[in-house]
């Protein structure tokens, strides 16, 4: 199982084999802990079929495809002047609302 306070870890053998090395003794029947990696729930969900509550790595990631936007306010006959670009401002104040740069 993932834990970020794993009491477990994966390390490769000179011999080309995989070993699991547990990092102190473990209690008969306690469950072998290894940390999967620094991972968004995204990540966890998508890759290992789980999310981890109260996540301090999680991320969320937005994006602008600002060519498909100007391209429906073409199809919409938004006049040119209103054309997007990276630096307007509701994008910059968006950002900034959520603690993030832009």
């Amino acid at each position: 199982n993932h834990s970020f306070s794993n009491n477990a870890r994966v390390a490769s053998a000179q011999d080309g084999a995989v070993q699991l090395l547990a990092a102190r003794d473990l209690m008969a029947h306690e469950l072998v802990l290894l940390n999967y990696g620094d991972l968004s729930n995204d990540l966890f969900l998508l890759d290992y079929g789980f999310l981890m509550e109260g996540n301090a790595h999680d991320r969320c990631s937005l994006s602008f495809d600002l060519g498909a936007i100007n391209m429906a306010r073409h199809i919409v006959k938004t006049p040119p002047e209103n054309e997007m670009s990276d630096h307007e401002p509701w994008r910059q104040d968006l950002l900034c609302s959520l603690a993030l740069t832009g």
